[in-house]
Formats: C-alpha cells, sequence, structure tokens
C-alpha cells in the first residue's frame, strides 16, 4: 500500500487513483530517467503540435468543436497553441506594424484627432530628448505593449462571434475557445503570407501583404464559421463579412490604443 505525496491517499500501484501522482522512489531518479522523461515530453508535445496545427488549418473550426467535445489529449490547449503563435508572429514579423503604428507613421500632426506632434515636442522640451531618440523610445514601448496585449483581443472577439450567433444560446466560454484558435490562425497565416511575399518578390510592398493575407483570413473566418457555428451558408457568408470588418475594426482601434498610450507614457 502506498500514501500519495501529493493527496495522501492511499492506494495500490505505482499511480495514485485519486489524483494520477506517479510513486517515485529516491534511487529511480537517474540521468537515464530525467533523459527518458524529457525526451517523452518533447514527443508529446511534438505529436499535439502537428495534430493541433494540421486540424487548426485543415479543417478551420473543428479544432473548436473537438476541445468542447472534450476530445482534448491529441491536442495543444488553445492557449498554449495561441502562445505559440504569438512567439512566431512577433519572432518572424517584428517589423511589420499590424497591432501599433511605427514612430515614422504615428509622429504626425495630428493622428485619429490626437496632435501627436505636440505631444512628442513636450516630450524633447521636459525630458531633454532628441526627436530620433523619442522615436527610438516609442518604438521600443509600443511594440512590447503590443505583443504583451495582444491577448486582450480574444475576449472582445468571442463577445462578437456570441452578438453574430446570439439566438443559439451558445455560451461565452465557448465562443472564448473558438476566438483564440481564430485569432491563432490570424497570426500564423499572417506569418506564411510574409514568408511567402519575401520568397517570390525582391521588392516588399505592403498591398502584396495586406491583400492576399486579408482574404485568407476572411476564407478562414467563414469556413471557421461554418462548420464551428454549423450554420447555413448563406447566414454564414452574411455573418462572415459582417464579423470580419468589425474584428478587423478592433484591431484597428488595438492598434491606435496602443500607440497613444505607448506615447502617453514615455
Amino acid at each position: 500500500m502506498n500514501t500519495c505525496k501529493h493527496c495522501y491517499y492511499q492506494f495500490e500501484g505505482k499511480y495514485c487513483t485519486n489524483c494520477g501522482e506517479k510513486v517515485r522512489r529516491p534511487e529511480e531518479l537517474t540521468l537515464r530517467s530525467l533523459g527518458q522523461e524529457f525526451f517523452a515530453i518533447l514527443t508529446n508535445l511534438d505529436n499535439q503540435l502537428f495534430s493541433s496545427l494540421r486540424l487548426l488549418f485543415l479543417r478551420p473550426g473543428e479544432l473548436s468543436r473537438k476541445y468542447i467535445e472534450g476530445i482534448r489529449i491529441p491536442y495543444l490547449k488553445p492557449i498554449q497553441l495561441f502562445l505559440l503563435a504569438n512567439i512566431v508572429f512577433f519572432l518572424f514579423l517584428s517589423d511589420v506594424n499590424i497591432f501599433r503604428t511605427p514612430s515614422s507613421w504615428y509622429f504626425q500632426e495630428n493622428v485619429d484627432g490626437i496632435n501627436v506632434l505636440e505631444k512628442v515636442k513636450q516630450l524633447e522640451v521636459s525630458r531633454n530628448l532628441t526627436r530620433e531618440k523619442v522615436a527610438m523610445l516609442y518604438d521600443q514601448k509600443s511594440s512590447m505593449i503590443a505583443k504583451g496585449a495582444i491577448v486582450l483581443l480574444i475576449p472582445f472577439i468571442a463577445f462578437i462571434c456570441q452578438l453574430l450567433h446570439i439566438k443559439k444560446r451558445i455560451p461565452y466560454p465557448q465562443h472564448v475557445i473558438f476566438a483564440t484558435h481564430y485569432f491563432t490562425s490570424i497570426l500564423l497565416i499572417s506569418v506564411l503570407v510574409s514568408l511567402l511575399v519575401e520568397f517570390f518578390f525582391d521588392e516588399y510592398h505592403q498591398w502584396l501583404f495586406i491583400v492576399p493575407i486579408s482574404l485568407m483570413i476572411f476564407l478562414y473566418f467563414t469556413m471557421s464559421i461554418k462548420r464551428f457555428y454549423n450554420s447555413k451558408w448563406p447566414i454564414t457568408l452574411v455573418k462572415s463579412v459582417i464579423g470580419f470588418f468589425v474584428i478587423n475594426a478592433l484591431i484597428q482601434l488595438y492598434r491606435a490604443s496602443v500607440s497613444y498610450f505607448s506615447l502617453l507614457t514615455l
């Protein structure tokens, strides 16, 4: 009879029947056992990541359905997948300003009804800084905030999806799962399109990035809604158009807020 070190439940065998903790003895802690455990974790993570990405891209909306139905072991958790996508996005696209406005565009007389240039001049005087130094500090801070606060967009996207499907009376947490997977796809599709543009074109033009990514994200959003919410195609198309433009407006609002808050808190 063993006593679990975690929950103090008495049981027979190698695993606690109450919490699942494994019986471990000091003599079992060897470099070999640590290596085997580390390899097992990497293998399991690799399999989960591959299965998650395969379902995320080949069957939009299906990964969210499986998670809600309770089929979770073969796949990464939604937030895990999102965080990995976030790291990949800002690793490859640190210079692509989707979620913030760079100083070269933002330091103008009037942006979104705000006299940005006046605030920049005030910083130059009050802190004895050059325009270039203020721009550098702003770019660093806005980039950091854009990366760290991006997760805040998910509950708002979920709320938009809930409003679009309010008659279905689906609990809000289920919309959050869908929104997390959808936003993950936005980040990864952005990386994919950017890499393809850089590979096939010698010169980078903004429209080469914006047009294909917008089209791909809209098509993905449409297919995700169709599979996840199981609506008829005409209704799905209408809701996709509305949702796509509202979510895009939300991202633009986030971008403006990040830029203004970054300048305000320098």
